[in-house]
């Protein structure tokens, strides 16, 4: 399937689970969409951390993992530099967009009118 619906940068949140966080539309096809990708990636700020030091992986062909590293107890013998936080930058094509279908007003007959509860007896 092919420009069906355009290009998007797509970033995802890493934590138990992935979050679509953001989808960016991108002018042009694939390439433009994966220079788009590389940008966000360097520039983009998921989180509190901007002295964090910014590592991307790329994983595949459209994606990549951005991981924010910090160094632990640098006074110690041994500094751990340990990832703090990570988000995953994807190149997609949008390959279908389902719409809700429009609500029907559905008209009761008089004759059959509701009850919600019973009278109660005098």
């Amino acid at each position: 399937m092919s420009g069906s619906g355009g290009w998007f940068v797509v970033i995802e949140e890493i934590g138990r689970e992935f979050g679509a966080v953001k989808t960016v539309p991108v002018e042009g096809g694939a390439e433009e969409a994966w220079d788009a990708a590389l940008e966000v990636a360097r520039s983009h700020q998921h989180s509190s951390r901007p002295d964090a030091t910014r590592e991307i992986y790329r994983l595949s062909e459209r994606e990549l993992m951005v991981a924010l590293r910090e160094i632990q107890n640098p006074e110690w013998p041994f500094p751990v530099s340990i990832i703090v936080e990570s988000f995953r930058v994807s190149v997609a094509e949008l390959a279908e967009v389902h719409e809700p279908p429009e609500p029907q007003e559905i008209e009761e007959p008089a004759d059959q009118k509701r009850r919600l509860w019973r009278r109660s007896r005098p």
